[in-house]
């Protein structure tokens, strides 16, 4: 990202890292009984949280969502079930 960002192939971004492993190893960003709300959690929580204190465009069409293998998961299913949230999504399939 830093140098897509210095070489000016990208605009200005911010970078949200959200961890979604638990006790059980992996929440796959789903609201559980078990482990816990991990969809509202990104979707509410951390939307809000982020758009509330930082200089964000805060609209779908400015977020995305990034994700490999749990992660991936995640962000399909996210992207899909909440498109007034996040507007697109990369599902990375191996890092090189």
């Amino acid at each position: 990202m830093n140098s897509n960002l210095t070489q000016g192939r990208i605009k200005e971004v911010i970078m949200v890292i959200v961890n979604g492993y638990n006790i059980l190893e992996g929440s796959f960003f789903n609201n559980s009984p078990v482990t816990g709300n991990w969809e509202d959690f990104v979707v509410n929580d951390v939307v809000n949280y982020i758009d509330a204190n930082f200089r964000t465009l805060p609209s779908a069409d400015s977020r995305a969502l990034i994700g490999l293998s749990m992660g991936g998961y995640g962000a399909l299913h996210l992207s899909m079930k909440h498109p007034t949230v996040f507007h697109r999504i990369r599902r990375v399939s191996g890092i090189s």
